[in-house]
């Protein structure tokens, strides 16, 4: 890996609707911090495979998958502390 793919993580969150079913109001708020945005899935320990990165929808509900109206979102979290070139830039900063 290189230094910048280190700096970078990603946090997948899902959403339901107040009306969803009982397995995604589970899922309701449920955060994964040590998946990979270029995996095909999103997997959970209870329930398996859980979203489908590549065609982005959901995978709780089986072959009624495109019923399901729930929404993953995803958020990037960049240690800028991890690059080397940000700590020169921060240096430098101090030195003004």
């Amino acid at each position: 890996m290189s230094e910048v793919e280190d700096a970078i993580s990603y946090v997948f969150m899902w959403h339901a609707l107040s009306d969803a079913c009982p397995k995604c109001q589970a899922l309701n708020g449920k955060e994964w911090l040590d998946q990979d945005l270029f995996t095909h899935t999103v997997w959970d320990s209870v329930y398996g495979d859980v979203w489908d990165l590549d065609a982005d929808h959901s995978l709780a509900h089986g072959a009624q998958q495109y019923n399901c109206r729930c929404q993953l979102e995803v958020r990037v979290a960049v240690e800028l502390d991890e690059l080397n070139e940000y700590a020169e830039f921060r240096e430098l900063l101090r030195m003004f």
